[in-house]
């Protein structure tokens, strides 16, 4: 419940106007295309709410191995 708590906190504090400019921005990269949007939904509330650019970056190379394997 905790961890539940903590996640709708961070999408309380986002705005629809940064998810929509986050999501296109890193979807503008084409190695992101193949990221399920609800993954991504998350990686950019992380980024918004203070995810350092390294530890997306990571969050990033991640997902995408993952996505190549889908």
């Amino acid at each position: 419940m905790k961890a539940y708590d903590e996640s709708y906190s961070l999408l309380e504090k986002t705005t629809n106007g940064q998810l929509a400019e986050g999501l296109t921005k890193v979807y503008g990269d084409y190695r992101n295309r193949r990221i399920l949007v609800s993954d991504m939904v998350w990686i950019v509330i992380m980024g918004i709410n203070g995810m350092s650019d390294k530890d997306m970056q990571i969050l990033l190379e991640n997902h995408r191995k993952n996505a190549t394997i889908r």
